[in-house]
């Protein structure tokens, strides 16, 4: 038992020594596509979790520290922006309404969002390394505001469903290559996978022609952020 203790401290002092002959961490800038995936992406009419959503953008600012050779801790904070597919919309509404001519208006997909967790990094050579990481956070979503103007024979009609913010647990599987162009310095290219599953609960949605009615909504929400970007070493 004695003998493994002190197998043990040589190995974890080994690999903090080791470690400090490297960077001890990193923080990153990172900017790209954002592409919806499954649901988010949906535009088919029967699918009551469609998004909507269209390719778009994001940003995020991350930061690791090493505890050792290859594991640390991570955090990221992310923002995403997606713009509506209004001509989808525009055909639901067209085939839905055909007595009507339509025009359909739409605000974006916003999203942002706080995570920390784990990460593990495995040198590929002297200045280039692959990260995993795995984090968990919240995520403030903001569902866009739609407006459907129609003219038809008996005049014209609209329809407006409210904009809607709500907070949600979400998830982040992270794929990074770095690679050292300084003592200082690398350059990063990545993926980020983020799913979350966002309840927007009495979204309002107005009419000229009737009373306003209210809904629950249950939008599933998933995206693949590709990044690239800089990355400034801690040491």
């Amino acid at each position: 038992m004695k003998n493994i203790l002190i197998y043990v401290f040589v190995l974890l002092l080994c690999e903090q020594v080791n470690a400090q002959e490297t960077e001890r961490g990193y923080v990153t800038i990172g900017i790209g596509p954002s592409i919806p995936l499954s649901d988010f992406a949906s535009t088919n009419t029967s699918n009551d979790d469609a998004g909507y959503a269209m390719n778009g953008g994001n940003l995020n600012i991350s930061f690791a520290y090493r505890l050792g050779s290859h594991l640390g801790l991570t955090a990221m904070l992310t923002g995403t922006s997606n713009p509506v597919d209004v001509d989808a919309i525009d055909r639901d509404f067209e085939e839905a309404f055909s007595n009507a001519d339509w025009t359909i208006t739409a605000d974006r997909w916003r999203i942002g969002g706080l995570m920390i967790g784990g990460f593990a990094t495995f040198p590929a050579s002297e200045n280039l390394s692959f990260d995993i990481r795995l984090l968990a956070g919240v995520l403030q979503t903001t569902m866009p505001e739609i407006r459907a103007n129609g003219v038809s024979a008996l005049g014209e009609v609209s329809a407006t469903r409210e904009e809607k913010t709500v907070a949600t647990s979400t998830y982040d599987l992270g794929f990074l290559l770095r690679y050292k162009i300084g003592n200082s310095i690398c350059l990063l290219a990545g993926a980020d996978f983020i799913g979350a599953n966002p309840q927007f609960d009495n979204v309002t949605t107005t009419t000229s022609f009737s009373s306003p009615s209210e809904a629950d909504i249950d939008q599933s929400y998933n995206t693949m952020n590709v990044n690239v970007g800089i990355g400034f070493l801690l040491r």
